[in-house]
């Protein structure tokens, strides 16, 4: 029954025919090209490890922070999600960020607090009349784009989807055959279950240099070293992917503001409000129940009545509510069940006692991304009256960097290990309350200090090769904890020369 809880939610015959067609052919694919779906930390070339593996148990499993649901409650959300576990959840689907930029971005509220009789004409003197749709829309596409990334990143509009909807890349690719590799894997053991209980151990997938790569622009973390002897220990801290999230976040609004200041066309306007959309899809992520996990009180659901409004009493309620549900834990998505996360990305569908969490989590989002905008809306006022560049985005990386450390991306505990899954999203129901711990041995640090060196060499390496979607100019590293020192060193100069 942990496998499937209920008829609706087992595959058919018919699908187990097709699922044995599809894994002996991604195998066939995985042989052809090589690292596709293996974990870049591991040498194995055995059939059992390009599908799946098995550690024994971790030391301990971490209790899970209040909110979590326990497994009969997550069977029930499962259960009573519109169309159950059908096949139409195995479809590739960009969650709702353009729903959660849309939203604050044609609200009244975004243009308070600024000069909006002065910026209006200055705005339509510069790109057109019709401006703020432009703006809106182009944030709106930028927040989709790392779900439809490309090859290298380019500073253009260009993305890697067909019809605007269906990913293509690589990473992509690896998450459908894990999802489909995970349902043949689960209808077997629930079939052989009588004469066969499988191992202790947690099940977990491997993960390509390709997605470790991106792994920090959907809120979540690289996926720890699992070791024989069923210890699990993280590259990083959960502060270290804050300053790698922070890190990327202002070298897209650097990027983003200078396309601003060229305002030359209005594809340079497009171009800069995109780089927007990109931080707000990594941001929103944090506020998703499938991608991470945030100190929840229930009580915010009834004191926090109207969400979804933007006026600037409400946006403030939501800012201070932003800032109290600190993160506690970002999934690596080595364990995870790839048709619940589906689920969980999709949160106005939420059903059972997660439903208030993912509706008030996704109503954070939407005042992320009102803030965000505010940002970009006084760096654009204060461009276009001052033509100071340097002055104007020194200011506004200021204030992105305020938000980000101090509200968006607050911590519980910044030197905890970054990693791990929960009950709602992983793969091993129960036992998938883990989190890795940090190393404390020398011996420990010099594994995890070997394998983050590794990974981080095979991503330059693809780099190198326009084989991940980074810029070609900018090499792929792990900061420090940017939020704690001096900040006002965190210039575009700076991070444009990978010097910060």
């Amino acid at each position: 029954r942990q496998v499937c809880p209920s008829r609706e939610m087992c595959p058919s015959i018919l699908r187990d025919g097709f699922l044995v067609l599809l894994l002996l052919s991604t195998v066939l694919v995985d042989a052809i090209e090589g690292e596709t779906a293996l974990h870049p930390l591991s040498k194995r070339r055995d059939l059992q490890s390009r599908l799946f593996r098995v550690t024994a148990d971790p030391p301990s499993l971490a209790t899970p922070a209040s909110g979590i649901s326990p497994v009969s409650h997550l069977q029930e959300t499962l259960e009573t999600h519109p169309g159950g576990r059908s096949e139409a959840e195995a479809t590739f689907e960009i969650p709702k960020h353009k729903a959660a930029v849309e939203a604050p971005c044609k609200s009244q509220e975004l243009l308070k607090g600024f000069d909006g009789q002065r910026l209006d004409p200055l705005a339509t003197k510069a790109v057109g009349k019709d401006w703020r749709t432009t703006m809106c829309e182009a944030v709106a596409d930028g927040a989709a784009w790392p779900d439809c990334p490309t090859a290298p990143e380019e500073e253009n509009l260009a993305n890697g989807c067909v019809f605007g909807k269906f990913p293509t890349d690589r990473g992509a690719r690896e998450m459908v055959f894990q999802a489909m590799r995970g349902m043949f894997w689960d209808t077997l053991r629930w079939l052989v279950s009588p004469i066969y209980t499988g191992g202790p151990g947690l099940t977990v997938h491997y993960m390509s240099a390709y997605r470790a790569s991106m792994q920090h622009e959907h809120g979540s973390a690289l996926p720890p070293l699992h070791l024989d002897d069923g210890t699990v220990l993280a590259l990083t801290s959960m502060g270290e992917l804050r300053g790698k999230m922070l890190q990327q976040a202002l070298i897209w609004q650097c990027k983003g503001g200078r396309h601003l200041a060229k305002n030359k066309s209005e594809e340079d306007f497009r171009i800069g409000a995109l780089f927007y959309g990109k931080i707000l899809h990594m941001l929103q992520d944090t506020f998703s129940l499938s991608h991470s996990e945030r100190h929840w009180d229930s009580y915010w659901a009834n004191d926090f009545e109207n969400p979804f409004r933007f006026d600037a009493a409400t946006h403030k309620q939501g800012m201070d509510i932003m800032r109290e549900a600190a993160m506690v834990k970002s999934y690596s998505m080595d364990d995870v069940d790839w048709m619940k996360h589906r689920i969980y990305d999709d949160p106005l569908n939420v059903k059972g006692d997660a439903r208030d969490e993912a509706k008030l989590m996704y109503a954070l989002a939407q005042h992320v991304s009102l803030e965000v905008l505010n940002i970009l809306v006084g760096f654009l006022s204060g461009l276009l009256t001052t033509h100071n560049l340097t002055t104007e985005e020194n200011k506004a990386t200021r204030k992105m960097t305020d938000f980000i450390c101090d509200y968006a991306l607050t911590l519980r505990n910044p030197h905890a290990g970054a990693g791990g899954s929960s009950l709602r999203v992983g793969r091993n129901w129960d036992r998938s309350a883990w989190r890795p711990r940090r190393p404390q041995s020398q011996e420990d640090r010099k594994k995890v200090h070997e394998a983050r060196k590794e990974l981080i060499r095979e991503i330059n390496e693809l780099g190198a090769n326009e084989g991940v979607p980074h810029f070609r100019n900018i090499a792929f590293d792990y900061p420090r904890d940017l939020c704690q020192g001096d900040r006002s060193q965190l210039t575009c100069t700076a991070l444009l020369q990978g010097l910060a």
